[in-house]
């Protein structure tokens, strides 16, 4: 669980630092690309920045359930761990 809570924590850095890349370049960039007789011409491209945060906000959600499920199973885990000792203390 503390390893999942690290990921977590990590994939929000990044999702923060695309979010101020977007908002600082825009959604559109503008990037230098080689045409076919070799020669470069700027053009206007997709921020990588914004494929990143659209990533990171997947494997974010993704994450925050899987941790939730993990979650559950360790209360139901202590739960019946309790219930086992509970009847322990009645055997001979």
């Amino acid at each position: 669980m503390r390893e999942l809570r690290r990921v977590i924590s990590d994939i929000t850095f990044n999702l923060e630092l695309a979010r101020k890349s977007v908002r600082a370049d825009g959604v559109l960039i503008e990037v230098l690309v080689a045409n076919s007789n070799g020669r470069f011409e700027k053009t206007r491209r997709v921020n990588p920045a914004f494929k990143i945060q659209h990533d990171s906000l997947s494997a974010l959600k993704s994450l925050k359930r899987q941790f939730d499920f993990l979650c559950e199973e360790h209360e139901a885990a202590e739960a019946k761990q309790q219930k086992t000792e509970e009847f322990s203390e009645f055997k001979v």
